[in-house]
This record gives C-alpha cells, sequence and structure tokens, in this order.
C-alpha cells in the first residue's frame, strides 16, 4: 500500500482544520482517479494489455467505475473501481470469459452469472 507523508520542517506551522485536510484529500484522490481513468482510456482497443500495463478500454465501464472516497476520519481517501470484473483484471484474468474450450474461463462464467 502506498502512503504519502508530508514532513513538516522544524519552526514551521501548519494550521488546517478538519474540513481543510477532508477537501485537501478528497482533491489529490480525484486526481489520483483521474489520472487512473485516463491510462486506461489511452490504450489501444484492437490490443489486449501485456502485463503490468492498465487494462484496455472496450465499453468504457471500468474507467466509469472508478471513484475517490474520503475516510470519515478525514486522515485518508480510498480509489477503487466498483467493476465487479476490477479484481480479475487487477490479478491477472486471461481469456476474458468467452473461451469456452478452457475449463477455468466456463466456471468464471458460471460465477459471474450467478451474481456471487
Amino acid at each position: 500500500m502506498a502512503l504519502l507523508q508530508i514532513t513538516v520542517p522544524p519552526g514551521w506551522t501548519v494550521i488546517a482544520g478538519k474540513n481543510q485536510v477532508r477537501a485537501v484529500l478528497g482533491a489529490a484522490g480525484n486526481e489520483v482517479a483521474a489520472r487512473a481513468r485516463a491510462m486506461i482510456r489511452a490504450g489501444s482497443r484492437k490490443h489486449p494489455s501485456l502485463p503490468g500495463e492498465p487494462p484496455r478500454s472496450v465499453s468504457g465501464k471500468l474507467a466509469r467505475s472508478i471513484r475517490a472516497r474520503v475516510w470519515k476520519d478525514g486522515e485518508g481517501v480510498t480509489i477503487r473501481a466498483s467493476e465487479f470484473y476490477a479484481l480479475f483484471l487487477s490479478l491477472g484474468a486471461k481469456g476474458g470469459g468467452g473461451d469456452t474450450r478452457n475449463r477455468a474461463n466456463m466456471v468464471m462464467a458460471r460465477i459471474t452469472r450467478r451474481g456471487f
């Protein structure tokens, strides 16, 4: 997990209320989410992504599902994709569920149709 560390030099003072910190974290989270959406949309639609590259955008649902959310206590922000297949892509899904000769894809297609 990547963390942002802010160091204040000796002699300096930072005065910020909880609402100001939440606003700054929200803006930073929105910038990260926007950059992630741009990276997904920038790829070619004709070729699958290579390992280590962002996934290619086919329908645009994955890019639209990326959201930033500030924690309730205001001390952090979470950026996540809410589309159901986002975790499959991040773990390295292969085949896209369309290859019925591969038994693993058939099992995955069955699971996603049931809604589990």
